[in-house]
Order: C-alpha cells, then structure tokens, then sequence
C-alpha cells in the first residue's frame, strides 16, 4: 500500500507541484522584467523630457540674444531719437545734448549756444510733436528759400505734414497746413540745419553771410533772424534769453588760448627782425655815403 502511494505521489502530485512552483517563479520573474523594463523607460522619458526643455530655454536664450543684437545694432545706425528726451526735464535735455552741439560747432563754425537755442525754442527740448515724429528739432521745412545747399541730411523724400502757426509781416498770425522734413536721427536734423544756414543764398548771396566763426551770439542771432529764418518778431529777444538762462555760453568751442599768444609772439618776433633788418639797412647806406 505505502509503496503504491509513494508511486502515485511521485507519478501524479509531485510533478504538478513542481509544476506550480514554476510557474509562481515564472510570474515572479515576469513581474520583476517588468518592473525594470518600466523604471528604465521611466528614467528614459525623464531624460528625453529635460533634453527637450533645455532645447527650448538655450532657443529662447538664442532669440533673446539675437533680438537684443538687433536692437543695438539698430539704435547704432539710427542715431539718437528726439524719443529719449521726451521723459527728462529740460535741464536734463540740455545736458544730455550739449556735446551734439559743440561737435557741430567744431564742423561748422557755427555757435553751439546759438543753435541749442534755436532747438529748444523750436522744438521745446525735443518734445514738440514734429521732433518727436519726425526728429525734426528746427522746423526745418521740406521747401525752404535758397533751398539749394551742398551738405543736406535729408534724404530729398522722407516728410511729415502738420498744422503750423506763422507769423504775418502786418504782425498778424495765420495757421497753414505744411510739409516738414523728416530725419533718421537728430544728429542728422542738426547736421542739416548746420548745412541750410551755412549755405542758403539770396539771389548770389549768401542768405546768412557772417555767421560762420562769429563768436558773439547775439551778433550771430541777429545774422539769422535778418537772413529770414524766422517770421517771430521776438526771436532775437527769446533766442538771447534762453541762452543766458541755461548759460548755453558752456558748450561753445574756445579759442585755445595757447595758440593766440603763439601767433601774437611771432608776429612781434616778425615785427623785431623787420626793424632790425631796417636799422641795419640804413647803417650801410650811411657807410657807403661816408665812404664814397
């Protein structure tokens, strides 16, 4: 009987618990690839995810940088913008502007106090409606009398129309509707006004003769407003009260002192040796009177 069990066992109930037992291992192990095979794809999508975003931010950085590149480069070729003045205060403005200027004066001849009060008379420290849209700080018209002068800025077409208020020779004011010139930087509207006073002509005259290296402002002030640049009969009065205000007088080019006395001693020099030469001249007519 025990024999017959232990043959049953061995035939029929041990293999199918070996059975059993493997495929509870089987499973177990299924499990555990699984679980791997889940971690690793895990780990793999992080990886992918943070190369992802790292691709983006270096792209944002790339464009932010390319975008600022561009701005820069776009300020340097434009020049200054009447726009950077519209938020200072006037003192400000004047600061800000005077090496303009002083840089024009040593080009051109022209007085730095003159035309800074020009532009602040003309254009209220950047802020009127033509410098700011058009960078226009003179009222510089697209036709102007004696509109013939080498130099000009302005590039022949670009324009910006508006309201103006001029002044009548009866002393009356009337409201025209007129084309203004348009500039790509002030630094052109001042190069530009430089150039129209410089060489507008009257008929065969120069409309502003004199005015080049005149270094009294109120002289120079008076040049203008007879040439016929402004229809204000106040404009000489109003030019010369704004340069006394902001002592405007600061930003003009100085005669260097050096030089002067440097030319006044060799002229003296000059002079000596011309009368030595001369006393010299007369001592060997007088020999040669004795002699003969």
């Amino acid at each position: 009987m025990q024999k017959n069990m232990k043959k049953i066992i061995m035939t029929f109930i041990l293999p199918f618990l070996l059975f059993g037992m493997l495929m509870e291992m089987c499973c177990t192990k299924g499990m555990a690839i699984q679980t791997v095979g889940d971690n690793i794809n895990a780990k793999w999508g992080f990886l992918l995810l943070r190369k992802k975003e790292k691709s983006t931010t270096d792209k944002k950085k790339k464009n932010t940088s390319s975008k600022k590149a561009e701005d820069i480069s776009d300020s340097a070729t434009q020049g200054t913008q009447a726009s950077d003045f519209f938020e200072l205060s006037a003192e400000d403005v004047v600061k800000s502007i005077g090496a303009l200027f002083t840089a024009d004066q040593k080009k051109t001849g022209i007085l730095a106090s003159v035309s800074m009060a020009q532009f602040i008379l003309e254009s209220g420290y950047g802020k009127s409606e033509l410098a700011q849209n058009a960078n226009n700080l003179f009222g510089m018209k697209c036709s102007l009398s004696g509109n013939d002068w080498a130099g000009s800025t302005w590039d022949g077409t670009s324009k910006y129309t508006k309201e103006t208020r001029e002044q009548c020779a009866d002393g009356s004011h009337e409201i025209i509707t007129a084309d203004f010139r348009k500039y790509l930087c002030i630094e052109d509207s001042i190069a530009d006004h430089s150039a129209y006073l410089l060489g507008a002509k009257n008929g065969n005259e120069l409309r502003y003769y004199g005015l080049k290296d005149c270094t009294d402002y109120k002289k120079a002030i008076r040049i203008i407003k007879d040439g016929g640049y402004a229809t204000d009969f106040s404009y000489v009065q109003e030019l010369c009260s704004i340069i006394e205000r902001y002592n405007l007088t600061q930003f003009d080019v100085k005669k260097d002192s050096t030089k002067t006395k440097a030319v006044k001693s060799n002229k003296i020099i000059k002079r000596k040796n011309v009368s030595k030469k001369t006393k010299t001249s007369k001592k060997q007519k007088n020999n040669e009177k004795l002699a003969f």
